[in-house]
């Protein structure tokens, strides 16, 4: 019987060069992960759980004027909303989320918006009597002052 020559690779073998790969590539994948994330306090695949993530009731906001940023008039940690994500400090760490409940995860410093790190820390007081944006309406706000921001650069 003659034998075909073929320069594939037969099925089963094929599978197991391909599922090794896979695994080699997600562990790397992984050290990468864990190694840019990590910090005494936490790693990239822990969730964070500050104080008061696990709020019942969703929070007002207090847009901070000439930003996009907003930031949280209940709870007693700073809770800050930029473009559709969630920032807390907690432990020294930065952590971000898209729910204003968490999860939370550790981000890096760079990661944080400008706007953020140039609050004043009295921004509580400077900013108490501005008007106070109900949760069910934020996301439509931040747009619309997205959309104005951007407009009048």
């Amino acid at each position: 019987m003659p034998q075909k020559k073929n320069n594939r690779i037969s099925r089963p073998y094929g599978r197991t060069i391909f599922f090794v790969w896979l695994i080699l590539i997600l562990t790397v994948n992984i050290a990468i992960s864990n190694k840019t994330f990590t910090h005494k306090d936490a790693t990239a695949n822990e969730v964070a759980t500050t104080p008061d993530s696990l709020l019942l009731s969703a929070p007002s906001m207090i847009l901070v004027p000439k930003t996009n940023l907003y930031f949280a008039v209940e709870g007693s940690l700073n809770r800050f909303f930029h473009f559709g994500y969630w920032y807390t400090a907690h432990n020294k760490l930065w952590y971000r989320a898209t729910y204003y409940n968490g999860p939370w995860f550790p981000v890096l410093s760079s990661m944080i918006p400008q706007a953020l790190l140039d609050l004043p820390q009295n921004y509580r007081d400077l900013y108490a009597k501005n008007e106070r944006i109900p949760y069910t309406e934020l996301k439509k706000h931040w747009k619309q002052q997205a959309k104005l921001n951007s407009s009048q650069k």
